[in-house]
């Protein structure tokens, strides 16, 4: 009898010395319609001038379990930064669970280039509050080309400068910034970041 009176300190010191074997990560997916809504970014031709031909892109993201990237590695990218950004602003499929979400992403040809006496013609004005204030910073505006010499379909802050005044002052500027782009353009475009600096010196 004293043996089946053991028997439950007996379990709870086995379960203390033997590990219980880790749950496996789920599998997730992203959503493909967060992926449509905010398409992948490069950076604009002319930050190096060359226009990114289409290739594809091995992505690895973190997420939790209400969906959120945690993390991205990327591999195969030309703008490795601007792909991981684009795929920290989607949302993830998880099951409720923490995972990771694994795929190819295949980015298009990117046949638009910013015109930049557009950009030169209308740059950001820097905000007084802000000036006086001694606010600095870069914003990375991400613009969606619709066409050649039409402005951004969507203009989005891509990378905050961490002060609200800067980077509506920069979206502002952007909004009316033009593309020239070649034959081939579709709905597929690419978007394109732009990095605008705002110093005091």
């Amino acid at each position: 009898m004293q043996l089946f009176h053991r028997a439950p300190a007996v379990a709870l010191l086995i379960a203390c010395v033997v590990p219980l074997p880790a749950m496996a990560a789920a599998d997730c997916q992203v959503d493909p319609q967060s992926q449509q809504a905010l398409p992948p970014m490069a950076r604009p031709a002319g930050y190096p001038r060359m226009r990114q031909q289409a290739h594809d892109v091995s992505l690895r993201v973190s997420v939790d379990a209400q969906g959120n990237p945690i993390d991205v590695s990327v591999d195969g990218a030309t703008s490795p930064d601007a792909t991981g950004r684009s795929a920290m602003r989607w949302r993830y499929r998880c099951e409720g669970i923490e995972g990771v979400a694994e795929w190819v992403l295949h980015l298009p040809t990117q046949h638009c280039e910013l015109n930049l006496t557009s950009k030169n013609f209308n740059p950001p004005r820097y905000p007084p509050q802000a000036f006086r204030a001694g606010i600095q910073g870069e914003v990375l505006v991400g613009l969606y080309p619709q066409g050649d010499g039409q402005v951004a379909r969507q203009a989005i802050i891509a990378q905050s400068s961490g002060s609200a005044l800067l980077d509506e002052a920069a979206l502002t500027a952007a909004r009316r910034w033009t593309f020239d782009c070649g034959t081939g353009m579709d709905g597929s475009e690419p978007g394109q970041e732009v990095p605008l600096t705002f110093s005091l010196n």
